[in-house]
């Protein structure tokens, strides 16, 4: 969570760890098989996990990071919209799939799987242009209009209000999705604070 700057980079790992999860669940959304009820269970399972995290990680951007992005207002409705509109594109896959799993037919199931795969691909296409946006267009936003300190107590917050659970599933995240040497960094930092 470093940066070149004084300010901690509030996007860089949870951001890596939010792509490596979509790019997985693409990936099993297209290599389910709809015929097989258990598979297309499995995939439910799991875009349910990976969904619930994509909202979390919204509203916690909203609740402490978006305040401080007020100054840069233009970015900030950008972001906001971006959030609603994500929001809306998470409802519909979730109709989709909940169609997918209540079908009994074999063949339509395997049909709603492939517009469940293209539906996810164009979702986390448009994601990943948010993320980017947040990183070269927001991060520069708190740099420029905020000090060091008010964006670490922003993540300090933030870190305050997640569960133990919240906590532990982000840190495993972006452990799987860091380098080595990011991988130690993070944990270094942990065990200095008494986190690890």
């Amino acid at each position: 969570m470093t940066s070149s700057s004084a300010h901690p980079d509030i996007y860089a790992g949870i951001h890596k760890a939010l792509r490596r999860r979509l790019f997985s669940l693409c990936t099993q959304a297209g290599t389910t098989d709809g015929a097989d009820a258990f598979a297309v269970e499995a995939l439910a399972h799991a875009a349910e996990g990976v969904f619930a995290s994509l909202r979390a990680h919204g509203e916690h951007e909203e609740r402490f990071f978006h305040p401080l992005l007020a100054r840069d207002g233009q970015v900030r409705a950008s972001l906001d919209d971006a959030h609603v509109q994500h929001e809306a594109a998470l409802s519909g896959l979730e109709q989709r799939l909940a169609q997918v799993s209540a079908e009994s037919d074999a063949e339509r199931r395997r049909e709603w799987v492939q517009g469940f795969y293209l539906e996810l691909c164009a979702f986390t296409g448009d994601f990943l242009l948010h993320l980017d946006e947040e990183e070269r267009r927001a991060f520069p936003v708190l740099v420029a209009h905020c000090t060091a300190d008010e964006v670490s107590e922003a993540h300090r917050a933030l870190l305050a209000a997640m569960s133990p659970e919240e906590r532990t599933r982000d840190l495993l995240s972006i452990l799987e999705a860091s380098s080595p040497d990011e991988a130690a960094f993070l944990l270094d930092v942990l065990a200095r604070s008494g986190s690890a």
